[in-house]
């Protein structure tokens, strides 16, 4: 789906008009496709032209984010608890959802760069403890990032920047639990 060029200190990465779809990615030990990586892959496949099959043979649940991609628009179909189909093209659209896993939630922050508005982003605890200064790290590739403590510091955040990543805390059962909040 994409055009790689290669040099001697650099690999240059451009993209195509249209990605296409992958037929099948089973996950598995080397020398099969890493599981850490298939929910990055099948975000990306939402905006592939046809069907994707994903066939997760490590890991019990590691296609529940699909139902979080669902809530941003994208169209899937559940074969069993281990395999899963992505219909693409997909626009994905802003909404509230959460990081189901470490894994999961960096897809999620994928999806929510995508998709045309706000999305909010919850238990992102997985993701900080995944990803160390992740937010810093997407600033310095350009996004427009704030980590927010309440409700009211997203509120006082820029309203129209490139991307906008924040980290809200709301009550949950006793619990504060932090949140992401990207906006396009």
């Amino acid at each position: 789906g994409v055009i790689l060029d290669f040099d001697e200190s650099q690999v240059r990465v451009r993209g195509v008009r249209q990605l296409q779809p992958i037929a099948k990615i089973d996950t598995g030990i080397f020398p099969k496709f890493p599981s850490d990586l298939q929910a990055p892959f099948m975000v990306l496949m939402t905006q592939a032209a046809g069907v994707s099959k994903v066939f997760e043979t490590l890991f019990e649940g590691r296609l529940n984010y699909l139902f979080e991609l669902e809530k941003m628009g994208a169209r899937f179909e559940f074969l069993n608890p281990h395999q899963a189909i992505i219909l693409g093209p997909t626009p994905l659209k802003a909404a509230p959802i959460a990081s189901c896993d470490i894994r999961a939630g960096a897809a999620m922050i994928i999806a929510a760069l995508m998709a045309r508005g706000t999305s909010e982003i919850s238990s992102i605890s997985y993701i900080d403890r995944g990803y160390e200064r992740f937010d810093e790290k997407l600033r310095a590739l350009g996004a427009y990032i704030v980590r927010c403590q309440t409700e009211e510091d997203l509120k006082e955040s820029p309203a129209r920047k490139p991307v906008a990543l924040s980290s809200v805390a709301h009550a949950r059962e006793g619990e504060l639990e932090p949140s992401m909040t990207v906006q396009f």
